[in-house]
């Protein structure tokens, strides 16, 4: 078997070849997952932002939509008031009530013989 020592030195450089090989296939396989891992993590992270990114364009849209409601109502509800407020100058009947409903001034001394 072992003849000379150039023998056991084969052996020995084999073994260490064999130990080599073993250890970078192992370093290797986890290199590899850590990269697939890195990878399947970015994916999800660029799916997120993707949801993100569609969140804040139909918030931005809904948000554009209810501004321009908004200012059409403003503008409405402004010219419904001009036009009361119009209309309630102008009234002739308005006048008329006014006259009516003016109380007349009494001095203290009329309501006090009133009260008597």
């Amino acid at each position: 078997m072992l003849e000379t020592s150039l023998d056991l030195l084969y052996i020995v450089l084999a073994l260490c070849a064999l130990w080599l090989t073993i250890f970078t296939c192992w370093w290797l396989f986890y290199v590899i997952m850590i990269i697939r891992r890195v990878y399947q993590i970015t994916k999800t992270i660029k799916e997120k932002l993707k949801l993100i990114d569609e969140l804040t364009e139909t918030a931005k849209n809904k948000l554009e939509h209810a501004s321009l409601y908004v200012n059409l109502a403003a503008e409405g509800i402004g010219k419904i008031a001009n036009y009361f407020y119009k209309h309630k100058k102008s009234a002739p009947w308005q006048e008329e009530m006014k006259e009516e409903e003016t109380p007349k001034k009494t001095t203290k001394k009329k309501a006090t013989q009133k009260k008597k």
